[in-house]
């Protein structure tokens, strides 16, 4: 080898040593870009899982308030029926006691019958009131004629007597 070809080889070996040099750099700047986008990419994730945590926490929250929401609305509506149909059955009872109450002068025995009935739909102040007038008046007991019929030839009964 001739020194000019010793030269040309350094010229060559320093040339691929420039070019790995650059290649290593290159690489390096390679691989540099690689790693910020994979972080990049494992910071969208996470984000992505964030809203997803929350967007199931959020319909979660939403699900348990119209939940209670409606168990809420539900008590208060079986409150509402039971009123009502204590209202009703108070009503129902104050009319008859009412009735039972305009035939006491005339006719205690049928005003007590239909106080107790009364008191047997719902017991109220005013019932119980006229079935205590209603022992007070005297005659108490009048014979109600016109229930039944009562053949004393066919029927044994004790009330056909």
């Amino acid at each position: 080898m001739t020194l000019s070809g010793k030269h040309e080889a350094m010229a060559i070996l320093s040339s691929k040593t420039d070019t790995s040099r650059q290649n290593g750099t290159a690489a390096q700047e390679q691989l540099e870009l690689l790693r910020e986008f994979l972080d990049e990419s494992g910071k969208e994730l996470n984000r992505r899982k964030r809203r997803q945590r929350i967007f199931i926490i959020s319909i979660c929250t939403l699900l348990l308030i119209a939940l209670t929401a409606f168990l809420f609305s539900e008590t208060n509506r079986r409150r509402a029926v039971k009123l009502q149909e204590q209202i009703a059955r108070t009503a129902k009872a104050n009319g008859i006691a009412t009735k039972a109450y305009t035939t006491l002068e005339h006719d205690p025995t049928l005003a007590f019958r239909l106080a107790e009935a009364s008191y047997g739909i719902e017991p109220t102040p005013l019932n119980k009131q006229v079935i205590m007038a209603s022992y007070a008046q005297v005659p108490f007991y009048y014979k109600m004629e016109g229930h039944w019929t009562c053949n004393k030839k066919t029927d044994k009964k004790l009330s056909c007597i």
